[in-house]
């Protein structure tokens, strides 16, 4: 029959005389394993996307006066043979890692061209982009490019990679999985990178905003960003009909999109596909 939690508390376990089931026990059985699956699967309806405002706060003026012009440090790192690529604002502690297909110089162009421009929007002017040899073939489009020596390394943002793979292990570890695939990788490090991004650092322009903030004018909030944990296993909300087909399919968490109205990725569990839901 898939009755409701609340209807099998109240009035079917009341009516049906001898059942050894008690309310508190379906109490405990939502709390350990969830809502039952079937009503969820059958009975779940839509509900409407709360509205958000659209307006993004401007940058604080004094602090776009004092880091008008910064440094860009950039890297590309490798986590399980998956390449990506870095960059971190010495000025504003701010980081931004994006998936590579390839280290064609092309490609590595567009990612690149892509974090200026994000800059720019909110007022920022790259004056200098800090990086390894390997990114020399570059200058012909970035004319601020800086290269170290042969032998040397960018500090900055090679720690800011050793955090991020740090923090990349320790969420790995505590997922109830050994073997994963390249989407939830990605995400997972994309993941890491924006929570990294999402409170103010200690050694930061300011300690009342966090970089994400200075860099999108967005604040993050508990109900929009963090009542889903990464890799956790939901149902999510699917287009329908009033036919048989489910109404929810299982999903696994890859985190937030960042937006304001709580848009999480998700790896579908019946295509392995990503896919983007608000709930």
């Amino acid at each position: 029959m898939r009755p409701g939690s609340r209807y099998f508390k109240d009035i079917a376990i009341q009516h049906l005389h001898g059942c050894p089931i008690t309310s508190r026990d379906v109490t405990i059985a939502d709390n350990v394993y969830g809502p039952n699956l079937g009503s969820l699967k059958g009975k779940t309806t839509r509900r409407p996307v709360p509205s958000v405002s659209n307006r993004n706060d401007p940058v604080p003026p004094p602090i776009l006066a004092t880091h008008n012009h910064l440094g860009l440090s950039t890297d590309i790192f490798f986590i399980n043979k998956m390449t990506f690529l870095s960059t971190y604002s010495r000025d504003l502690r701010f980081r931004t890692v994006v998936t590579l297909a390839n280290r064609q110089l092309p490609h590595v162009r567009d990612h690149l061209q892509a974090t200026l421009r994000l800059y720019h929007s909110r007022g920022f002017r790259i004056s200098a982009i800090y990086a390894d040899p390997e990114f020399e073939g570059l200058r012909t489009w970035f004319p601020q490019l800086e290269t170290c020596g042969a032998d040397d390394h960018i500090g900055d943002v090679e720690r800011s990679i050793r955090t991020i793979k740090d923090r990349v292990r320790s969420t790995y570890r505590m997922l109830p999985f050994r073997q994963i695939p390249r989407i939830i990788l990605g995400h997972l490090v994309h993941n890491v990178v924006f929570w990294l991004n999402s409170f103010p650092s200690g050694t930061g322009p300011t300690t009342h905003h966090s970089p994400a903030y200075l860099m999108t004018g967005r604040q993050v909030t508990y109900k929009a960003h963090a009542q889903l944990e990464f890799g956790e296993y939901v149902q999510t909300h699917e287009e329908h009909s009033n036919d048989m087909r489910e109404r929810t399919a299982g999903a696994i968490c890859l985190g937030p999109t960042g937006n304001a109205q709580g848009t999480h990725f998700f790896m579908s569990l019946a295509t392995g596909s990503l896919i983007r839901r608000a709930r």
